[in-house]
């Protein structure tokens, strides 16, 4: 019986922490916890002991807010527009919102609010435009838990402008701007923005562009933009890691690096018109209160057929 007993309470144990993680794809953020108790076989274990561990698991799964749904639509949905879904909500770290937008065309410029997460019903088939050339289609301003996806992104002076903010922006399509994305970061150390699995191409100027914070970008097929296809200047305390990304048929380089160090692995870079890498006013020594070393770490790249060096410094 008490081996029973065992088996049983493991498999509550684990259905339980298996529904904590299923909650936590539903929602930004998550919880994990510990249960008090630990169990060996062949061991007596007492009812306050297995209450303990079950109120540990209850209370985790507590703390997992799952997401208010919000539905943007032409029609049929709570609202016709993503401005205004957004000037209709209050979302917190216990209230964090979904916004599903709906297919179609959406001519506006949005400004984004913490613990949102703004999801396209697919960038084949749902577009944010900007009716000015001079706005940022969408703009994310000191924020730390706001994501961007599904979506096509044009017709801006920056598809999506992150400044000071930790976001994740991942399956999108951003092209017809004059910057596909620019990050930008005046903070020691600065936040750190995932950039993944979009396509960024045919951009005025460059696909992406840093400006002193530290990106993750990973994983994106940035081709045709008429200059640089990845930009990063001043930053330092991390630095950007560029990984894995297919970046080709730019007019400028591949990569540019500019007065500051990054983590440049796994990208595969070729028939860009300017360098496969650029390293340029690179500090000699080290830099910063840190004394981080001041060089680039490239290491597993394929960069070939570029109109310039493989790899300039």
């Amino acid at each position: 019986m008490r081996r029973l007993f065992r088996k049983h309470f493991s498999m509550v144990e684990t259905i339980g922490l298996l529904v904590v993680a299923v909650l936590s794809v539903t929602v930004i953020g998550y919880a994990v916890t510990t249960v008090p108790n630990t169990f060996t076989s062949g061991t007596t274990i007492s009812s306050s002991e297995v209450n303990a561990n079950f109120q540990a698991l209850a209370n985790a799964i507590d703390t997992v807010k799952p997401a208010q749904r919000v539905i943007v639509a032409a029609s049929g949905g709570d609202y016709t527009s993503i401005s205004a879904a957004l000037a209709a909500i209050n979302p917190d770290a216990k209230k964090p919102y979904v916004i599903e937008v709906m297919p179609g065309i959406y001519a506006e410029n949005v400004t984004m609010k913490d613990y949102v997460h703004l999801k396209g019903a697919g960038r084949e088939v749902t577009t944010v435009q900007s009716p000015s050339v001079s706005s940022a289609v969408i703009a994310l301003s000191n924020l730390t838990h706001v994501a961007i996806s599904g979506l096509t992104i044009k017709g801006g002076r920056y598809g999506i402008h992150i400044d000071e903010t930790s976001a994740t922006i991942s399956g999108n399509t951003i092209t017809g701007n004059f910057v596909g994305i620019l990050s930008s970061s005046s903070s020691i150390p600065p936040p750190s923005p995932m950039i993944s699995e979009n396509t960024i191409s045919g951009n005025g100027f460059d696909g992406i562009g840093d400006d002193s914070s530290s990106p993750t970008i990973k994983g994106n097929t940035i081709t045709g933009n008429f200059n640089r296809g990845i930009s990063t200047s001043g930053g330092f305390f991390p630095p950007p890691t560029i990984m894995e990304n297919l970046i080709s048929g730019n007019n400028g380089s591949g990569i540019e690096t500019n007065n500051t160090r990054a983590t440049i692995m796994g990208n595969f870079i070729t028939e860009n018109a300017g360098d496969g890498i650029g390293n340029y006013n690179v500090p000699a020594g080290t830099i910063g209160p840190l004394d981080k070393p001041a060089f680039s770490t490239i290491s597993g790249n394929t960069i070939t057929r570029n109109g310039g060096n493989g790899i300039s410094n």
